[in-house]
């Protein structure tokens, strides 16, 4: 009774995940019929059980992992969850926001949380079906110049571990020192002391993504993970933005 469905974190049918995972080429073609089947089999157990089972997928925010998926795979799930954040990182040239929700002006090709959800309504999702995913972490880049507060700044390297990799906790960037900014405009938030940049979402931006997701009648939020907000800070500004 603990159990009351399946998400499939492939990451991701298109390729461009881990380095040293397993790839083959007919992973984007089998990724729908693999779905079609977990569908399959959870409609069997309800029947057997009388209990409705949900089936969700999470879906890449990237441009080209999202060329993977079709139009069938929002017809077999109840939701899926696009991930609105890894936008850029320690492979990056430039310091950038990983999570930002429309591109800033500063950069207006970069990829956001907006561009992402689109590319999902135009195959042929239904906005209901669609959940956005917020980070509970920032990542981050050392020496780093002032020009533009630190941002789209080529950094000398990425920030010293502090979570996994190059990363920190909300919880622990909440604390840190240094001027803090908010783009409201492209959704973005950052810190700069003057040498490191950290890029994460605060409060604040989650009031701004609820009201994305409340505007386009997307089906709502979620976050990774919940290890980094402990105090469930995050967690309530999610739940009071979709209010």
């Amino acid at each position: 009774g603990v159990f009351d469905g399946i998400d499939l974190d492939w990451e991701w049918p298109g390729g461009g995940g881990q380095p040293g995972n397993t790839v083959h080429p007919d992973d984007a073609a089998n990724f729908t019929p693999l779905v079609a089947e977990f569908r399959r089999q959870l409609d069997a157990l309800s029947e057997e059980t009388g209990q409705e089972y949900t089936l969700s997928v999470s879906l890449p925010g990237g441009a080209e992992q999202s060329a993977a998926y079709d139009a069938e795979l929002f017809e077999l799930v109840d939701f899926a969850t696009v991930q609105g954040y890894d936008f850029a990182g320690p492979w990056s040239e430039r310091t950038a926001h990983h999570s930002n929700l429309h591109a800033p002006g500063s950069d207006p090709d970069a990829n956001s949380v907006d561009r992402a959800v689109q590319r999902y309504l135009d195959l042929g999702a239904h906005p209901s079906r669609l959940v956005v995913g917020v980070p509970a972490f920032g990542r981050g880049w050392q020496g780093v110049g002032p020009e533009g507060a630190g941002r789209g700044q080529v950094p000398e390297a990425p920030a010293e571990d502090a979570y996994d990799g190059p990363t920190m906790a909300f919880a622990d960037l909440e604390e840190r020192e240094g001027r803090r900014f908010l783009d409201e405009e492209a959704g973005a938030y950052w810190i700069y002391d003057g040498d490191t940049w950290w890029t994460y979402d605060n409060t604040d931006v989650i009031t701004l993504k609820g009201e994305y997701v409340r505007d386009r009648g997307l089906g709502g939020l979620m976050m990774w993970n919940l290890d980094m907000d402990p105090d469930g800070t995050l967690v309530r500004a999610m739940d009071e933005s979709l209010d």
